[in-house]
């Protein structure tokens, strides 16, 4: 098993004193968010494991997995959605630009609201309880906005229900990519560019 001590020293180490005394400086509150985690041996365990705050900013992270708490009241009643949120705020801690607009950036909170909602719903994958915090951290970091992230769960339920049947993991909500989209020269018929366009204009290596 991980040693408290040594977990904490990857915090410290991967976030630097400086980085984290800048954030700590900020407020009570900020110091706060970051004396809970160090002396969460949980908590850190759980940081490490998942691979760490992106680009070591464990500040901002538990400020989102701070408001994520505040902000849902089913987060601390199943685990998945405790690792997801978890995630969310590690994986988000550096800002992810949404598709094709470099200056709008995906908001950590509302990505896990979206996503509590749709696994409240049953509209997830029957295996998306079972996800670590760091397989959640590749399924919470998409760039298409929450309304992108609908449409496509909507649109492979309705049109190829075949697709998100299939006993193949490796191409279960992928197969889509060569059934339905065009190799070619993306045809974009608006901007910002989205997930739709892509589907009926087509696109090679980036877009597919």
């Amino acid at each position: 098993p991980l040693q408290p001590c040594l977990v904490q020293c990857f915090v410290l180490m991967h976030g630097t004193p400086e980085d984290m005394g800048q954030f700590a400086n900020r407020g009570p509150d900020q110091a706060a968010l970051l004396d809970n985690l160090l002396n969460d041996s949980n908590l850190l365990r759980q940081v490490v494991l998942a691979s760490g705050a992106k680009g070591g900013k464990y500040g901002p992270a538990m400020q989102f997995y701070d408001e994520i708490s505040k902000q849902s009241t089913d987060v601390g009643k199943h685990d998945i959605l405790q690792r997801f949120a978890l995630a969310c705020s590690l994986e988000l801690a550096v800002p992810l630009s949404k598709f094709d607009t470099p200056n709008i950036y995906v908001d950590p909170v509302r990505r896990y609201l979206h996503y509590e909602r749709a696994y409240l719903d049953g509209e997830l994958d029957p295996a998306f309880v079972d996800r670590t915090t760091w397989e959640c951290r590749m399924i919470g970091n998409c760039d298409a906005t929450e309304e992108q992230l609908c449409w496509g769960r909507m649109m492979l339920r309705n049109y190829q229900p075949s697709q998100i049947l299939l006993e193949d993991y490796t191409w279960r909500y992928c197969r889509a990519v060569r059934t339905e989209v065009g190799y070619r020269t993306p045809e974009w018929t608006d901007s910002p560019h989205t997930y739709q366009q892509i589907i009926s204009g087509g696109g090679k290596c980036g877009p597919r």
